[in-house]
């Protein structure tokens, strides 16, 4: 049987940092074209705060069904499948 990867609660964290830091980036990439061309920045602090939350849920959700599954089966069962 193959190995499969764990991940461990101290790596959850180093996996959640390289996506803040690019939403960071990404807003300070689009805040300094927009200085660069005179534009006005159009983010709308909202959807800043909105998007990672309904990312969020969306992984809870998906994360859910699997594990509702998996906690219904025995063990030696789930080794079989």
């Amino acid at each position: 049987m193959p190995d499969t990867p764990v991940l461990k609660d101290t790596e959850a964290i180093h996996h959640f940092i390289p996506v803040t830091w690019e939403t960071a980036l990404g807003i300070i990439a689009i805040t300094a074209v927009s200085a660069a061309r005179h534009w006005t920045t159009t983010i709308d602090p909202r959807f800043v705060i909105l998007a990672p939350i309904i990312g969020a849920v969306t992984g809870l959700l998906a994360g859910l069904q699997p594990a509702w599954r998996a906690a219904r089966i025995t063990p030696a069962d789930a080794l079989r499948s």
